[in-house]
């Protein structure tokens, strides 16, 4: 009854539900199992790790002997966070190994991860507290469009952004390198839009 020609999301908890609208009315989109792959933070570390792409240290689970277990054995400092969640909510930097605080992390992590699950990664600290992002636009499996900044993160908390710089201060080879990581996982994934 409705003419819909297509459907767009443009946040994170969107992207999935878009995927698998398009995908069973037959409407231009992206393979829901590939969005799945990329939104959820344990699954697009795989998915790194298989392209050879550069990825931290990490590990997830839904439950927490396991993932106590997991993080036991891994190199400190980490950061623990929700699987799939955006804007740094349940995000927290550990700096040792403490069950209790651990178990806090975890269930804290899991109330914002839809799917209840929980990541732990290797912190990588920046020297100067600058994190590059990009936001793309893609068509036919092709950037059509980029929008790179830098995020200067707070010393007393490097994992919430204080200063935003646009365009983002980065040289040709850092550019060149992102987007080719980028075109890597878009093929591997099938996106083209």
């Amino acid at each position: 009854k409705e003419r819909i020609d297509g459907i767009l999301g443009v946040e994170d908890l969107a992207m999935e539900t878009v995927a698998y609208i398009a995908w069973e009315m037959g409407l231009p989109g992206n393979d829901p199992d590939g969005v799945n792959r990329i939104i959820h933070k344990n699954k697009f570390r795989e998915l790194l790790r298989s392209l050879g792409l550069m990825c931290p240290e990490y590990t997830a689970s839904s439950t927490f002997p396991e993932f106590q277990e997991k993080v036991r054995k891994m190199k400190y400092p980490l950061v623990i966070k929700p699987a799939q969640c955006s804007s740094s909510r349940g995000v927290f930097k550990m700096e040792s190994f403490d069950a209790e605080e651990l178990k806090f992390r975890f269930d804290d992590a899991a109330s914002f991860s839809s799917d209840g699950i929980v990541c732990a990664e290797q912190f990588i600290p920046s020297p100067t507290n600058t994190i590059l992002e990009f936001s793309v636009f893609v068509k036919d499996g092709g950037i059509v469009w980029n929008h790179a900044l830098s995020d200067t993160h707070c010393k007393y908390n490097p994992l919430v952004p204080s200063q935003c710089s646009l365009p983002g201060v980065m040289t040709e080879r850092q550019k060149a390198v992102a987007f080719d990581a980028i075109e890597k996982v878009f093929h591997a994934t099938g996106t083209r839009f």
